[in-house]
């Protein structure tokens, strides 16, 4: 259990070549200091607690990202293969990363120097090192292969943010187009119409039926825009609500894998994640089922999540991977079941496994391209559709009594 009162120490020190070392470590007290510095081979010669400045405790608070640990294990992994030992590759990363992030670096390094293993300490941030990162590390530790571990945790981890950027980086232009339509046809009618509508009264000519519902609905739009905008809180507080609840959260995830269009993305890019990351554990001599349980949360939906659960069960009760996925083939296509079912027959099941994942990765991408290119004519094309509308609706009266008066 971490202590409250954790701080950082700053601390001179006497290697054993007779050179003097700078540094800092966190801990509750000096003590714990003095005794993580003897097991790391050092003489120390002062040690002092560090006053944090009021910048270090404001950009303290900086959350750590994602890409944050992606780019400190993929540089730890880098140190590791030169020969750096793990607690001088750890205070050299912890020297330059961003004050949130050295301080965890601090805390894992004097815990590691303690003589805890790194996967065991790993274990206090489940916020930043998920179940498949701690056990990939154990793996490394375990099979005197931790450096190599870790680049495959980098690799993996620095795929998965790839994916999700891709995807991110391919719903937001769609998504500003759509804003921007309907931020474009609010100001219309709340703005521009009402203008027209007193100069058309005075007119004295019948209004076409588009101008006439045009007007109808700026009209009310202005008139009740309270009710509209209670509305759309109301159903804000609805999803949020209903996403709160698993049973709730469960049915949505559901959904999403029905969708047309969506769901293949949705469906190929779980599975990418889901078998590259199981072949990764196998590769590296992590035992099926703890491989299984570690990866149930890596596919990111969660009526996937709820079927991997069912997996675990089944394989752990002797079934083979291959008959368990078959039972449920509407999650994992016959592709998957064959190469996992060949995998085993042929003893390189890791290597089936992450040649699978690799190509599910490339089939959501390719999809999801796919979709994006699609929908982004099909968004000019309604916004074209409701402007045009709008500015014939409103040209309308101007054309029939320019015909009447001819």
């Amino acid at each position: 259990m971490r202590s409250a009162h954790m701080g950082q120490y700053k601390y001179i020190a006497i290697n054993s070549a007779g050179e003097e070392v700078r540094g800092q470590l966190t801990a509750d007290q000096e003590q714990q200091v003095f005794a993580g510095l003897e097991a790391q081979g050092l003489t120390p010669l002062s040690i002092a607690p560090v006053a944090a400045s009021s910048r270090t405790r404001l950009f303290a608070r900086k959350r750590i990202k994602r890409a944050d640990i992606v780019n400190m294990t993929s540089q730890l992994a880098s140190l590791m293969q030169a020969k750096l030992p793990l607690i001088k590759a750890l205070d050299a990363l912890q020297r330059t990363a961003h004050p949130s992030l050295g301080v965890l670096l601090a805390d894992i390094s004097s815990r590691v120097a303690q003589g805890e293993p790194l996967a065991r300490v790993l274990e206090q941030y489940p916020q930043h090192f998920p179940p498949l990162y701690r056990s990939m590390v154990q793996a490394g530790e375990a099979g005197g292969i931790f450096p190599e571990a870790l680049k495959q945790v980098a690799a993996n981890q620095e795929r998965d943010l790839e994916a999700r950027s891709k995807m991110k980086g391919a719903m937001t232009y769609p998504l500003i187009m759509v804003a921007v339509m309907l931020l474009s046809v609010v100001v219309l009618l709340t703005f521009v119409i009402p203008r027209f509508t007193g100069v058309f009264s005075g007119m004295g000519v019948a209004m076409p039926l588009p101008t006439r519902a045009l007007i109808f609905v700026s009209d009310g739009l202005v008139a009740w825009w309270w009710l509209f905008a209670g509305a759309g809180l109301g159903l804000y507080g609805l999803v949020r609500a209903v996403l709160a609840r698993p049973e709730g959260r469960l049915k949505v995830e559901r959904y999403k894998l029905r969708l047309p269009g969506v769901g293949g993305i949705v469906r190929d890019m779980s599975l990418s994640r889901f078998l590259g990351s199981l072949g990764a554990l196998l590769e590296n001599g992590v035992p099926m089922l703890e491989a299984l349980e570690a990866t149930r949360d890596v596919a990111g939906n969660g009526w996937i999540k709820l079927a991997l659960e069912d997996v675990h069960k089944e394989v752990r009760e002797g079934d083979a991977l291959s008959g368990a996925l078959a039972a449920r083939g509407e999650l994992f296509p016959d592709l998957v079941q064959g190469m996992v079912g060949t995998g085993e027959e042929a003893g390189n099941l890791p290597e089936m496994l992450l040649s699978a994942g690799d190509y599910y990765a490339r089939e959501g991408g390719r999809k999801m391209s796919t979709l994006t290119t699609m929908a982004e004519p099909m968004i000019i094309l309604v916004m074209g559709l409701m402007v045009g509308f709008i500015i014939i609706s409103m040209l309308l009266p101007i054309f029939q009594m320019t015909m009447s008066v001819k």
